[in-house]
């Protein structure tokens, strides 16, 4: 965003201040999130929260404290103060979200779906697993509701939760979900999209643990040449995935190399 555009914003809303007044108006409410997101593409944290934090409390005195308008605000205000590594309170911000979310439009909707993945999102980076999975399995569950099996939305909510089992050490739970996500990801992106190298090598990943060498090397083979094929040879993706492959390797030669001696 330019400088011009946010002088632009910034008269705007003294235009809506100066003719409403500061603090009773939906129009400066409005002008305040449009100066607030055109901020965040700036990285303008801390003034972008005085502003989400002006919106939410104009809002609350036209509309109530359990207006989706003040759910809206809510959930950005917690996903900005989440990034600033304020943890507590954006936790308590998304359950009041979440609270409204549920009364206006029931517990199985997209928008619900959409606040409970952010709060798994920020559990799972703060190595919360036993609360983010619950709520990962959640969202998978509304989301199969509201998509058909083979949506991508389910796919990616899939693989979130594979990686979160797999972090975890859960490697034979992960193992179906990457496969759920790998079936999706085949049909709608293709066989040879980015998408679908990332979930094989994810998969292999869990299967190299469980001891299933000789099928996680296959799986390393195809994603290292749909890597190749996309990036070329010498992409830090291609190099991650050929130094795991390369792992698996000695791992299926010392595998047979003992069922060799015990043979």
């Amino acid at each position: 965003m330019s400088e011009e555009a946010e002088l632009l914003y910034r008269r705007a809303l003294t235009i809506e201040e100066a003719f409403h007044g500061p603090n009773h108006h939906p129009e400066v409410a409005h002008r305040l999130h449009t100066l607030a997101n055109s901020l965040l593409d700036q990285s303008k944290n801390d003034e972008v929260e005085l502003l989400y934090r002006r919106a939410l409390t104009i809002e609350e005195a036209i509309h109530g404290t359990e207006h989706l308008d003040v759910a809206s605000t809510l959930n950005k205000l917690a996903s900005l103060l989440k990034y600033q590594g304020k943890f507590d309170e954006a936790e308590l911000l998304y359950g009041r979200a979440l609270a409204i979310k549920e009364k206006v439009h029931g517990p199985d909707h997209s928008e619900v779906a959409i606040i409970l993945m952010n709060l798994a999102n920020m559990f799972d980076d703060l190595s919360k697993y036993d609360k983010a999975e619950m709520l990962y399995r959640r969202v998978l569950a509304i989301k199969e509701v509201l998509h058909r099996p083979d949506h991508l939305e389910i796919a990616g909510t899939v693989n979130y939760l594979a990686k979160l089992l797999k972090l975890q050490g859960k490697f034979d739970e992960a193992e179906p979900f990457y496969r759920r996500a790998l079936a999706i990801e085949q049909v709608i992106d293709g066989p040879n999209h980015p998408n679908v190298a990332r979930t094989l090598s994810n998969l292999a990943n869990s299967l190299k643990f469980q001891g299933k060498y000789d099928e996680a090397e296959l799986l390393y083979r195809r994603a290292l040449v749909i890597e190749e094929a996309v990036h070329g040879p010498d992409l830090t993706e291609v190099a991650s995935t050929s130094e795991i492959y390369a792992d698996v390797r000695n791992a299926l030669a010392c595998l047979r190399d003992e069922q060799g001696k015990v043979s």
